[in-house]
C-alpha cells in the first residue's frame, strides 16, 4: 500500500515562531531548537517506509537538503491549508497518508505507525494533543473542506475536529494522545523523554542537552 507522510512546516526563520518558548530562552536557543525539530521529523519517512512530502510556509532554501517533494501551502486558516496538503499526497497515488507538524520530535514511531495501519479500517485517525488540540491525522481520500467549521488554536480543537470528521461520515479512530513542544513545561517532557530515547530525535537532544532545566 503506498503510503504518505505529509509535513505541514512553517519553516523557521530567525526570531520568528515559538513565542512562548521566547519568553523563557533566548532567541539563539529557540531558532535551533525549532531547526532541530523539523530535521528530525523529515527523517521519520525513511524509518517507517512512507514517501515524504512537506508543505511548507517560509523560505526553501532554509530547509535541510531532502529527497522529499515540496509543495509551497496554499492560503487561508489552518483547516484550509490541511486539506490541500492531504490532497496533494491523494493527487500523487498516495492510498493513506497522515499529517503532522513539526512541533512533537519524539512522537513515538509506534503512534506514528498506529496512524497509518489504523486506517485499514477506520475512515480517519487521530492523535489527540496534551493542550487539546492533535499531533497527527491520519485520512484514507481527501477531507473535501469538512475541517472547515473546527476553530483553530483552541483547547477544543481537538474534539471540534473528532465532531466534523463524524458529520462528514469520516469517523476517526483515536488513539494515544501526546504533545506539543511549545512552552518550557512541554520541552522539559521533552528533555525527559529524550534522555531516555535520544535516537528518536538525535539533533534534537543534542540542542535540549546543552540548555539548563
Amino acid at each position: 500500500m503506498t503510503r504518505s507522510l505529509v509535513l505541514l512546516a512553517r519553516v523557521a526563520t530567525p526570531g520568528h515562531g515559538k513565542t512562548r518558548l521566547r519568553q523563557s530562552l533566548p532567541d539563539a536557543d529557540v531558532n535551533a531548537l525549532t531547526r532541530a525539530f523539523l530535521h528530525d521529523t523529515i527523517e521519520w519517512s525513511e524509518q517507517i517506509e512512507a514517501d515524504l512530502i512537506i508543505v511548507r510556509a517560509g523560505p526553501v532554501d532554509a530547509l535541510p537538503p531532502t529527497a522529499a517533494t515540496l509543495v509551497p501551502q496554499v492560503d487561508g486558516d489552518l483547516g484550509a491549508r490541511i486539506d490541500a496538503a492531504l490532497s496533494v499526497a491523494f493527487d500523487r497515488g498516495a492510498e493513506t497518508a497522515v499529517l503532522i507538524g513539526s512541533d512533537s520530535p519524539d512522537l513515538p514511531e509506534r503512534l506514528l505507525l498506529a496512524c497509518f495501519t489504523g486506517l485499514e479500517d477506520a475512515e480517519t485517525t487521530l492523535i489527540p494533543a496534551a493542550d487539546g488540540g492533535w499531533v497527527a491525522l491520519g485520512a484514507r481520500r481527501r477531507l473535501d473542506g469538512c475541517l472547515r467549521s473546527v476553530r483553530w488554536s483552541t483547547g477544543d480543537t481537538g474534539a471540534e475536529t473528532v465532531a466534523a470528521l463524524r458529520a462528514a461520515h469520516r469517523p476517526a479512530l483515536i488513539l494515544e494522545p501526546w504533545y506539543d513542544i511549545d512552552d518550557v513545561d512541554s520541552l522539559d517532557r521533552l528533555r525527559e523523554s529524550l534522555e531516555n530515547n535520544p535516537e528518536r530525535a538525535p539533533r534534537t537532544a543534542q540542542i535540549v542537552a546543552t540548555l539548563a532545566p
